[in-house]
């Protein structure tokens, strides 16, 4: 049997209705350096990918982004997940929960 650590979570995306319960290995989770959006935009840079800031683009007259002088760029989030390490629960798949990271409080619940 493999032994993993990382995180479990309800997995999610956009296009797809409902989701699934799935575990993010460990060893794909990293700090995040490299993804960032804009604070009034949201326009998204990938610096990993594109070293210089992204120009914006005008369609039928319109403006979608901030100019490149006008950007308040921010880190999108502390880490980052790699799809490499995505595992989505099946039937019959077992784990084991060895350490307790949150625990539930009814201030939780909306």
């Amino acid at each position: 049997m493999e032994t993993l650590e990382g995180v479990l979570h309800f997995f999610t995306e956009t296009g797809t209705e409902g989701g699934d319960w799935a575990f993010q290995d460990s060893q794909f989770i990293y700090t995040n350096t490299t993804h960032y959006a804009c604070t009034k935009c949201n326009q998204y840079w990938n610096k990993e990918k594109d070293s210089e800031i992204p120009v914006f683009k005008e369609k039928d007259g319109f403006q979608k982004f901030c100019s490149p002088e006008y950007h308040d760029f921010e880190l999108c989030g502390e880490m980052n997940w790699r799809y490499e390490g995505l595992h989505i629960l099946k039937n019959g798949d077992q784990f084991i929960i060895l350490k307790e990271i949150v625990k539930f409080s009814q201030e939780l619940l909306p």
